[in-house]
């Protein structure tokens, strides 16, 4: 069995040997990547509603930040309907 460890980096470098980075991107998608450099989506922290993500009139739950945002794609972009804040 293996050893986790978590380290806090500035960037998403790829990580040395044996190790696996792990990090969100702009848009909410989660990505790894490994010690050969390939990067690989791993998941996503938006919930799309009605539709396809890059169809318009699709509705998405979206965490941008501390907030939750209800959005609705429009024209091929995303626009915010309503926020929630704690």
């Amino acid at each position: 069995m293996g050893v986790i460890k978590l380290s806090e980096e500035a960037s998403a470098s790829t990580p040395p040997a044996d190790m696996v980075a792990i990090y969100p991107k702009a848009g909410g998608d989660l990505y790894k990547k490994s010690d050969d450099g390939v990067e690989v989506l791993i998941g996503s922290i938006n919930i799309y509603i009605g539709g396809a993500p890059d169809s318009d009139n699709t509705w998405r739950l979206h965490v941008s930040g501390n907030d939750l945002l209800v959005q609705r794609r429009e024209g091929g972009t995303y626009v915010t309907k309503s926020m929630f804040t704690p």
